[in-house]
């Protein structure tokens, strides 16, 4: 039968006279530490802090394995706090793209615990562009562009009015000045930030 966490085994003996005494008293721990390990699903940041918590103790050290989607590996390790969780960041800028993170942790008896994760780095700002403006007796002119930032809201600022436009499948944007604009020239800035935060 499976042996249970922390069972006593006591072992003794009895002689014909019926004196008994102990022999040795085993203590058995089968069951492995807990271990959890979380990364943000997608970041910009090319050294991510990897977290997680365990029921082993302050001074605990966690192994850490990431491999990245250059198939370049790193190995260091966290140590436990005493509120029983652990952060890290990645030593080393690891590549764009989807990594995996295994963490493994084993008590003072051998038994381990492996946990493993993935997240998404992408740390490249998206593209974009303005088309070229051209002088125009419309008060409430069209500005019109480009991003491969597909479904992206691009802000569009002129004359101090703050406009959305969304990215369209294409690539394509654009939005329609909505209050009649004056003679004269006007600085037109547009910006767009993606999910991972890049702008």
């Amino acid at each position: 039968m499976p042996l249970l966490n922390l069972a006593y085994v006591t072992a003794s003996a009895t002689d014909a006279a019926g004196n008994t005494s102990t022999v040795s008293t085993l203590d058995f721990d089968n069951t492995a530490p807990t271990l959890t390990v979380s990364v943000d699903a997608l970041s910009n940041d090319t050294t991510p802090v990897i977290s997680g918590d365990t029921d082993m103790g302050e001074g605990t050290v966690i192994n850490l394995t990431v491999v990245d989607s250059d198939n370049v590996s790193q190995v260091f390790t966290a140590v436990v706090q005493a509120d029983q969780t652990w952060s890290v960041s990645v030593p080393q800028a690891i590549a764009q793209g989807t990594y995996t993170v295994s963490a493994s942790v084993r008590d003072g008896v051998g038994n381990l615990t492996t946990e493993q994760t993935t997240g998404v780095v992408d740390s490249v700002a998206p593209s974009l562009l303005i088309d070229n403006l051209q002088p125009t007796a419309n008060a409430t002119p069209t500005i019109t562009g480009s991003s491969n930032e597909i479904g992206g809201e691009v802000s569009v600022v002129v004359n101090g009015q703050t406009l959305q436009a969304t990215v369209a499948s294409d690539g394509t944007w654009q939005v329609t000045i909505p209050t009649a604009l004056g003679d004269g020239d006007y600085p037109v800035e547009v910006s767009i930030t993606d999910a991972a935060g890049n702008q």
